[in-house]
This record gives structure tokens, sequence and C-alpha cells, in this order.
């Protein structure tokens, strides 16, 4: 429990900065984008970056660059190189509800 406390207590200053910066999806999706820009080699390849950043697509509702981010973890990982219909189905999902949310 100590232990843990202190390392909390010592990052405290970094999550204070991050959430000072980090406000709004398109925050999260420029780091994203600036950890795939890093990350993104024949060694490395930032596969949670691009599952968070084309969720957070499908949540503003820009289905071509979801689905492509998503697509690229397929190509690089998938058997069949083909995004599964139950993954293209939660992608659309969740741009629905942003399109539902912002009819009024």
């Amino acid at each position: 429990k100590e232990h843990i406390g202190e390392v909390v207590r010592q990052n405290i200053p970094f999550m204070q900065d991050w959430f000072g910066r980090i406000k709004t999806i398109d925050d999260i999706i420029a780091l994203e984008t600036e950890s795939i820009n890093e990350c993104n080699t024949e060694i490395s390849f930032p596969y949670g970056a691009y599952w968070v950043r084309g969720f957070l697509y499908a949540k503003q509702h820009l289905m071509d660059e979801a689905i492509a981010d998503i697509q690229r973890i397929y190509e690089r990982y998938g058997v069949d190189k083909q995004i599964p219909p139950n993954v293209l189905k939660k992608l659309y999902e969740v741009d629905k509800d942003y399109f539902l949310i912002h009819l009024d």
C-alpha cells in the first residue's frame, strides 16, 4: 500500500498535466496520432492507438477514417485481413449513437 501510494503521489503532477491538456475527443485523437507516428515501424505497431483512434473517429461520425484505422490492425494481424462483421457492427453502433445524440 505504501509503495502504491508513493507511486501515485509522484505521478500526480503528470496526471494533472495530462488531464489539463487532454479535454476533448480531438485532444485524444491527436495524442493517439502522435503515438502512431512515433511507434509505427517494422518492429513496433501501435495496435492500441489504432483501436482507440478508430472508435473515436466513429464517435465523431468519421466512418471512413474509423474503418481505415481498424483495417490497418487487421491487415497487420488478421488472418483473413478483413474486419470481422462484429467489429464493424460495433463501429456503426458508436457512429449511430453519436448521430442520434446530435439530431436535436
